[in-house]
C-alpha cells in the first residue's frame, strides 16, 4: 500500500499545475502535449494526429 501511495502522489506531483509546486517549467505538459490551463482548446479535442500550435501555459 505504501508504494502504491509513493508512486500515486508522484504522478500528481509530476503532471500537476505548476503553481502547485510540481512539474517545473510544464516539462511534463509538454512531453504528452497537453495544453495547460486554457481556457479554451476545444475546437482541437477531436483533430487526432494533428499537433496543438500553442504551448502549454499555468494558471499563474
Amino acid at each position: 500500500m505504501f508504494f502504491g501511495q509513493l508512486l500515486q502522489n508522484t504522478y500528481e506531483g509530476y503532471f500537476c499545475d505548476p503553481v502547485h509546486g510540481g512539474n517545473r517549467n510544464m516539462a511534463a505538459w509538454k512531453m504528452i502535449g497537453f495544453p495547460g490551463a486554457r481556457a479554451d482548446y476545444m475546437d482541437w479535442v477531436h483533430q487526432y494526429g494533428v499537433k496543438y500550435p500553442l504551448p502549454p501555459v499555468s494558471r499563474r
